[in-house]
This record gives structure tokens, C-alpha cells and sequence, in this order.
């Protein structure tokens, strides 16, 4: 019996992979920096960058998240939308 799968989903799909990946490389940075006491890291501007980052991946998941929800609900053909 195949295992059941959710509407979206693509065998070998990638990209769930590399988004884990680069926000584990970006945490993993920050970290360090912080960690390290670089003054780069109590910039403003860091601050802003490392925010602007943190958005965009957490945006692609979202992202993610509602493509595959849209495409499991069922379609209405005689809806006026």
C-alpha cells in the first residue's frame, strides 16, 4: 500500500531541502558572528539585513504552505469569483 501524499507534493523535491539548509547555514552565521562579539553584529545594519533574510525564507515557506493548501481544495466550476 503507497503511503499516502498531499496535494503539491513532487517526489524528490529539493527545495523543501534547500530552504532548511539555508536558513540553518544563516542562523548558523549569525551565531557565530554574535557569538564572536564582531561589531559588525550590533549594527543597525546588520540588524536590518539579518531581518530582511530571516523574512524573505520564512515568506517562501508561507508561500510554500499556501500553494500546496490552495491546490487541495476542491474547485467550484460555477462559482462567480
Amino acid at each position: 500500500m503507497a503511503a499516502p501524499r498531499y496535494a503539491g507534493a513532487k517526489p524528490g523535491s529539493w527545495l523543501p531541502l534547500a530552504l532548511m539548509l539555508t536558513i540553518f547555514c544563516a542562523k548558523f552565521a549569525v551565531g557565530v558572528m554574535v557569538g564572536m562579539q564582531l561589531p559588525l553584529a550590533g549594527t543597525a545594519a546588520f540588524a536590518s539585513v539579518v531581518s530582511l533574510v530571516y523574512g524573505l525564507l520564512g515568506g517562501m515557506f508561507l508561500g510554500r504552505a499556501v500553494v500546496i493548501w490552495r491546490a487541495s481544495q476542491p474547485t467550484s466550476h460555477g462559482a462567480n469569483t
